[in-house]
């Protein structure tokens, strides 16, 4: 064998094992795609496994006396809860009302005294103008 007959043959080889490293390349790479799918299937199979499990539970707990128990304290402790608050703002409101309602009687109370001031001071001033009227005439009439 010459030597160019050599070169061809180590080319040829080293070119086969390209091609063949090249497709053990792609065969790992379509091998770790496969097993990639593979585990993300796994992996949806699980969460639904566990989702499924958990609702369970869930359901279970739910069920039990001691879980009603428990919401029914909160709920009876929720309600003493805003009927303390919807009785505080009622009282808030009632004692607003009621300041409200005694300052308008002050005030109608003071409008009232002051009209009767007016009241007696104008009949005050009457009897005086009817006194001296009376007296005028009788002077007159002397």
């Amino acid at each position: 064998m010459g030597r160019e007959e050599k070169s061809r043959k180590y080319r040829r080889q080293a070119h086969n094992e390209e091609e063949e490293r090249a497709a053990a390349a792609a065969a790992a790479a379509a091998a770790r795609s496969v097993r990639a799918g593979q585990l993300a299937s796994l992996e949806e199979e699980v969460l639904a496994a566990v989702e499924v499990a958990v609702l369970q539970k869930v359901a279970e707990l739910s069920e039990s006396e001691e879980v009603q128990r428990r919401i029914l304290s909160r709920l009876k402790e929720e309600r003493a809860k805003l009927e303390a608050a919807v009785t505080a703002q009622l009282e808030e409101e009632r004692a607003a009302l009621l300041h409200k309602k005694r300052r308008e009687q002050d005030e109608a109370k003071k409008r009232q005294e002051e009209l009767e001031r007016i009241l007696g001071d104008n009949m005050r001033k009457v009897q005086e103008a009817q006194a001296r009227a009376a007296q005028a005439a009788q002077r007159s009439g002397q």
